[in-house]
């Protein structure tokens, strides 16, 4: 699952395969639609951490989680990402 990373810091999305929401990982609470509760993993712990998150997703009707780049403070590097997110600050979880 894990690509050529170039930076430091990660979150694992992916979509619900149940209503197609995009949805976070977090080691304490499972995949949830909470952007501010996602883990951000360094690069080094990304690989001890993908069979977590391979099972986890075969249980949770989770489809093709991937890693994205944040930074130090947690916000979203890429652009396509921040457009993902949009549609939770229309709702009012999350600051772009």
């Amino acid at each position: 699952m894990v690509k050529k990373l170039n930076g430091e810091l990660f979150i694992y999305s992916a979509n619900s395969l149940l209503d197609g929401r995009v949805i976070y990982f977090s080691k304490t609470k499972g995949w949830t639609e909470d952007f501010n509760q996602a883990s951000i993993f360094k690069k080094s712990m990304v690989l001890s951490i993908e069979k977590v998150i391979i099972s986890r997703t075969d249980k949770n009707n989770v489809i093709n989680p991937y890693l994205i780049e944040v930074d130090k403070n947690g916000k979203v590097i890429k652009l396509r990402e921040r457009i993902r997110l949009i549609g939770l600050k229309l709702q009012g979880q999350y600051n772009v």
